[in-house]
C-alpha cells in the first residue's frame, strides 16, 4: 500500500510505501432508500457521506490517503463511493486504473488500456508552489453552500457517446 506525504521543505509531494495509503471504508445508511438517492436532480446532503474525501478543504488533502473506497449498505442495496487524492494523481489515471482493476477482476488475462507512467508531458512543470507548513490561507468557506447534482443517461446514450470520448 501507499501513503501520500508532503515534504515542507523542498515542497514535494511524494509517495512512501507504509501500508496506510488505501482506505477501505464499511459504513450503514440502512434508513435510505435508493430511490431516494436518485430520486433528484439534486445531490441529498446524506450522500455526500458516502464519500470519504467529502469537506477535504485545499491542502489538506495533502495528508490524506491516495484512494478510498466506501461501501455505505443501504436499505434495499449498496453505494460504493470511490475517490482519489488530486495532490497525487488526476481523473484520468484514476479511471484507467479503475477500469483496470475491473478487468483484473473479472479474470481477463491482458489489460486493454495500460496507464502511461511517462514524465515527458508539456504539462510536467519544474516550477512549484511554495506553502508554509500549515498551507496556504483558504480563501473560501468549505461551509458555503454548493449545489450538486445528479446527471442520469440511458444505457443507449451512453452507448453513443462512449465512441466520442475514446482518445
Amino acid at each position: 500500500m501507499l501513503s501520500c506525504h508532503c515534504i515542507q521543505k523542498e515542497g514535494y509531494v511524494y509517495i512512501t510505501c507504509n501500508d496506510a495509503g488505501v482506505d477501505f471504508i464499511h459504513a450503514s445508511g440502512s434508513n435510505i432508500h435508493v430511490r431516494y438517492v436518485l430520486g433528484s436532480i439534486d445531490v441529498p446532503d446524506e450522500v455526500k457521506g458516502f464519500f470519504a474525501f467529502d469537506q477535504k478543504v485545499s491542502y489538506e488533502g495533502h495528508f490524506s490517503s491516495i484512494l478510498a473506497i466506501q461501501v455505505t449498505e443501504l436499505a434495499d442495496s449498496v453505494f460504493i463511493g470511490c475517490v482519489v487524492n488530486h495532490a497525487i494523481t488526476d481523473g484520468t489515471f484514476f479511471w484507467n486504473f479503475f477500469n483496470a482493476f475491473a478487468e483484473v477482476s473479472r479474470g481477463v488475462n491482458r489489460i486493454s488500456r495500460t496507464s502511461d507512467y511517462r514524465r515527458d508531458s508539456v504539462l510536467i512543470s519544474s516550477a512549484m508552489l511554495k506553502f508554509p507548513a500549515s498551507g496556504p490561507k483558504v480563501s473560501f468557506s468549505g461551509d458555503a453552500p454548493l449545489r450538486e447534482r445528479i446527471f442520469s443517461f440511458s444505457r443507449k446514450s451512453i452507448q453513443k457517446l462512449k465512441p466520442v470520448g475514446e482518445f
